[in-house]
């Protein structure tokens, strides 16, 4: 089974994401979160949900904070999604 089926059998079972429903993903430029926009976004193509936007929030903790959030608008913009960016 692949990652992209058991995703979607979680997200099925689960029904964390029905039909028609517009999804935003909460960005922090981990690899976990980078994985988990381009897994729905692939799957937002053969499901009948949208992928409506990323949602970084810059809390500035960090001394490469700054970095993270610029590498969030532009990993968006590669995939032509929105991007909202809060700090």
């Amino acid at each position: 089974m692949t990652l992209h089926d058991r995703v979607l059998g979680v997200i099925r079972q689960e029904s964390l994401i029905t039909d028609d429903s517009r999804v935003a993903i909460a960005l922090s430029g981990g690899s976990d979160s980078v994985a988990l926009t381009l897994l729905l976004s692939e799957l937002a193509k053969t499901m009948s949900f949208e992928v409506a936007g990323v949602a970084h929030m810059n809390h500035q903790l960090r001394n490469t904070a700054d970095e993270d959030e610029e590498f969030c608008r532009n990993f968006a913009g590669r995939l032509a999604l929105p991007c909202v960016v809060e700090q």
